[in-house]
């Protein structure tokens, strides 16, 4: 599954084309609130679709990314700004190292919580 922020979409009615415009999320995340807010919404879909988990918290951590000075994230990750890019490139397949380096550099935790008795979707 790819996720791409970037992605154009065009939607066809009544014989005519119209244009989506498309947004970027991170453009929206100007404060810890806002991060706060997201992230929450991500583990709400995570919850929800537990298979997709590593896209959605790969696709999370670039949208908190793109909303921050990424100079200043990269040194504070210990990667070069090339690294970062390439961790947060689709299809990207980080260790989880360097998720834990990147989620401390974006100053978010990664929780790992008992899921009650009977709450576990079928696989």
């Amino acid at each position: 599954m790819n996720f791409n922020g970037d992605i154009k979409y065009g939607i066809k009615t009544m014989n005519r084309e119209c244009a989506v415009t498309p947004c970027d999320s991170a453009d929206y995340l100007t404060s810890a609130e806002d991060i706060e807010l997201y992230v929450q919404a991500i583990q709400q879909q995570i919850d929800a679709c537990p298979e997709q988990g590593a896209d959605l918290i790969l696709l999370a951590l670039g949208v908190v990314a793109r909303a921050k000075n990424k100079v200043k994230l990269s040194k504070k990750a210990g990667l070069s700004r090339q690294g970062l890019y390439k961790v947060l490139a689709p299809d990207a397949k980080p260790s989880l190292a360097t998720v834990f380096k990147l989620v401390h550099a974006l100053d978010l935790k990664i929780q790992i919580v008992a899921n009650p008795a009977g709450k576990h979707k079928a696989a």
